[in-house]
């Protein structure tokens, strides 16, 4: 039976974090940015120790990209986004996204990235709809961007993939594939759970919760249940 593949975007599709690479990749020739780097990472030090959340340490980064307009700002990501599928991916990541189409799942992103990163690698990807951290642009073009509602992540993953499964746009069986911990309560929502490569302290969890655990770092990822082909010199 058809479902819905979810996929966690950044260390689960991708090798690498989306976010702080997009930002620095879009400011690296600003002086101004440069010297903005200390404040940035106090308040990085603030999140860690519990003075600053997700969507006010997002706000900060955001109001980096307040120099550029939002057309040049969706434009970057556009280009952003077309250099992660080409050179971003885990090596087995779009295949696996394939085969979810193939055998006629429905297939969402869902990520604490922003809608102007999400939303086109989601279109890339060929996905059905994507949950991510959604914008808001000001009337005043002097003014920066800033996170609509809350930051996608960890409690607000959740209410919006059940949101999404309420409304019918998520239709079980759901498989939900995720690298972090902060996915735990979605990878234990859903009908297969996947820790796809997982931090330790994910590895360690999934098995408490006889969770799968995938390797997306091979080039062939096989669906949660599928059986694996033989070795090529197998007799």
């Amino acid at each position: 039976m058809a479902g819905t593949a979810v996929f966690d975007l950044d260390r689960t599709l991708t090798r690498q974090p989306t976010w702080l690479r997009f930002v620095w990749h879009f400011n690296r020739h600003r002086p101004l940015f440069w010297l903005q780097i200390p404040w940035l990472a106090a308040c990085a030090i603030a999140h860690k120790t519990g003075l600053m959340d997700r969507t006010a340490i997002k706000n900060r980064f955001l109001a980096t990209l307040g120099w550029a307009s939002r057309e040049e700002i969706e434009k970057a990501g556009r280009a952003f986004a077309e250099r992660e599928i080409r050179t971003g991916l885990r090596a087995g990541a779009s295949e696996l996204v394939t085969r979810h189409h193939d055998a006629g799942d429905r297939v969402y992103l869902a990520t604490a990235a922003s809608d102007f990163i999400a939303e086109p690698i989601a279109h890339l990807l060929a996905a059905d709809g994507v949950i991510c951290t959604r914008t808001s642009w000001p009337a005043e073009s002097s003014a920066p961007p800033e996170v609509a509602g809350q930051n996608c992540y960890g409690d607000e993953k959740l209410r919006c993939m059940e949101a999404a499964l309420a409304h019918g746009e998520i239709v079980r069986p759901i498989t939900v594939y995720s690298d972090h911990l902060s996915d735990l309560q979605l990878l234990i929502l859903a009908d297969h759970g996947v820790a796809a490569n997982p931090s330790k302290a994910l590895r360690d969890r999934a098995l408490e919760h006889g969770l799968a655990i995938i390797d997306l770092n091979l080039p062939q990822a096989h669906l949660p249940g599928a059986q694996a082909p033989p070795p090529e010199n197998a007799t």
